[in-house]
């Protein structure tokens, strides 16, 4: 019971520093980037983009994937954890007839 109410006031805290997205910072500040997953996602901000709209409006990938499913993975830093895991968080761009399909988060 002890642990459960660890990780659901963790996943809390971090939630506080959510952030909307930000073209600027997401370019400028790349290491606080998992900032703003939750709102990209939710806000379903890339769905129907092009690839060429996407990196417009993100840049470039860290990295291109082509099987199973195409897309475009983006390095969103580390999430600040009390467990201290230092795994890296990744943003999945997931395309379906050359537009994004799905937009999911990803832990390295």
């Amino acid at each position: 019971m002890f642990l459960l109410v660890v990780v659901v006031s963790s996943k809390l805290l971090i939630s506080i520093f959510d952030e909307r997205f930000d073209k600027a910072k997401w370019h400028n500040k790349p290491l606080e980037r998992y900032q703003m997953v939750h709102d990209i996602i939710e806000s379903r901000l890339l769905i129907g983009k092009t690839k060429g709209d996407i990196i417009s409006l993100l840049g470039q990938p860290n990295s291109v994937v082509s099987k199973p499913k195409r897309g475009f993975v983006y390095k969103l830093g580390t999430e600040p954890s009390f467990f201290n895991t230092e795994e890296e968080v990744k943003m999945l761009v997931i395309f379906q007839n050359e537009k994004v399909s799905k937009v999911t988060e990803a832990i390295d």
